[in-house]
């Protein structure tokens, strides 16, 4: 049962999976609407491409991908709905836009068709293995982000929080410990002084899973969509 809730109540149960992207979408654009007038903070989470997959009926059985590509074309339209409603509001040349995922795509056979693939990665979520932790991360920001800019540092969604401080001017409070870093000289080309990650620890839950120094990578054995260890 897929319930949707607004502020801790819940609107709908069950709701209807097959519209959620779009009322998303439509959500985040009426935000975006009332907030244009001063600094925001957007954090679009599409409940999609997580089971059970929906997608409207202008998306339905129109991918050569089944279900899957259905959802994850409409995801593609949602991303620009909210470009162009950016770009409508005069807003997009002072908005850093982020496009991200959590993890890796779900590849357990047992969901027969419903599930993604990393090719050429290895593994998908729940692993550690590239194919489950190495996302795309796109990021916008005209006159600011160098367009084809790219980088082979390892960024993790844990730098999003200091990035986005430093960025809006802000300051982290003292005293709080932090396992992120301010990737913001990657994003504006400025590396004078930056130092990058040479290693990183990978857990699942509380247990660490992985650690990468350099070009090498530890995976350790566990137990198949488990993070219990086999050691």
């Amino acid at each position: 049962r897929i319930e949707l809730m607004r502020n801790g109540e819940l609107v709908e149960s069950p709701t209807d999976v097959n519209l959620l992207t779009r009322t998303y979408t439509d959500k985040a654009i009426k935000f975006l609407q009332r907030q244009q007038d001063k600094p925001f903070f957007l954090l679009l989470s599409h409940n999609m491409p997580h089971v059970p997959l929906g997608a409207s009926e202008g998306f339905r059985e129109k991918s050569s991908r089944g279900l899957y590509g259905d959802a994850i074309a409409e995801l593609d339209w949602s991303v620009g709905r909210v470009l162009a409603e950016l770009k409508r509001l005069k807003l997009e040349s002072n908005t850093l836009v982020v496009f991200m995922s959590d993890n890796g795509p779900e590849v357990r056979a047992e969901l027969g068709e419903d599930v993604g693939e990393a090719t050429p990665l290895r593994g998908g979520k729940y692993s550690n293995w590239e194919g489950g932790v190495r996302v795309p991360a796109i990021m916008r920001w005209p006159e600011k982000i160098t367009p084809g800019l790219v980088s082979n540092e390892i960024v993790s969604i844990m730098d999003l929080y200091p990035t986005l401080t430093k960025l809006s001017g802000g300051t982290i409070p003292k005293g709080l410990k932090i396992d992120g870093i301010n990737i913001a000289p990657l994003l504006l080309d400025d590396l004078d002084g930056f130092q990058p990650r040479k290693s990183y620890f990978y857990y699942s839950l509380t247990t660490l899973q992985a650690v990468r120094s350099g070009e090498w990578k530890l995976i350790l054995p566990r137990e198949k969509d488990s993070p219990k260890l086999l050691w």
